[in-house]
């Protein structure tokens, strides 16, 4: 989606400056109404591609109109908001890369109403506590991999290269884009995306120490007549 790309190519400077940011922000919108308009044709409006068109489309109505405009524009854009959510929900779990591909950035979900904002996904760093989960079945066996952290527990989903070496108890750092409970990574073995700050493993080398403990059972024994 080449709206998307051009969007990705800008960023809000992060000197501190609001009126040059809201000029930035303005400017990663507009600039994607000519490509809205190329691309929206030829695309399925159900699909992840076309409900992101929209939803950018829409939201650039809402940041031109007066403020009664606005006002009546917020329920259309919480119902298309929500609707690309719940196609982004089901699509993380099968294929992340392509949630990834249609993410859009904080600087521009950030400029849209604070209802509407609890609906579209986010970039996030987090770090916390991995755990792992085999499913086992009887053609194949699947890693589950999630992160415990302090705002809750996510699901990890890597759209290449699922990390086949970490263990429950490993803490790490990720960054990726949040859709609800679930996290979409680049890859499990890029450390942009992940990173290791502790492997969890207790020292299993070297001299072990043992307890050993008897145990005595006395059974009364009857005398016999």
């Amino acid at each position: 989606m080449k709206a998307h790309v051009w969007m990705r190519s800008l960023r809000l400077s992060s000197c501190g400056c609001p009126r040059l940011a809201a000029l930035l922000s303005a400017l990663i919108v507009l600039s994607s109404v000519y490509a809205i308009a190329q691309v929206a044709a030829n695309t399925d409006p159900n699909s992840a591609d076309g409900l992101t068109i929209s939803l950018l489309s829409l939201h650039t109505q809402y940041q031109s109109a007066s403020p009664e405009g606005r006002k009546a524009l917020i329920p259309q854009l919480r119902s298309l908001a929500a609707q690309r959510q719940q196609l982004l929900s089901s699509l993380i779990q099968t294929n992340p890369a392509e949630v990834l591909r249609v993410a859009i950035p904080n600087e521009v979900s950030a400029h849209m109403p604070a209802s509407v904002q609890t609906l579209v996904e986010k970039k996030v760093q987090a770090q916390g506590a991995l755990e792992v989960t085999m499913e086992d079945w009887k053609s194949a066996a699947k890693l589950h991999h999630y992160l415990k952290t302090s705002a809750g527990r996510f699901e990890l989903k890597f759209a290449s290269q699922a990390p086949k070496n970490l263990l429950t108890g490993a803490t790490v750092q990720v960054q990726g884009v949040q859709v609800g409970n679930t996290l979409a990574l680049t890859s499990g073995t890029s450390s942009s995306s992940l990173q290791v700050v502790s492997s969890g493993l207790t020292n299993t080398l070297g001299a072990q120490s043992t307890l050993v403990m008897l145990v005595n059972f006395q059974i009364p024994v009857s005398p016999m007549h």
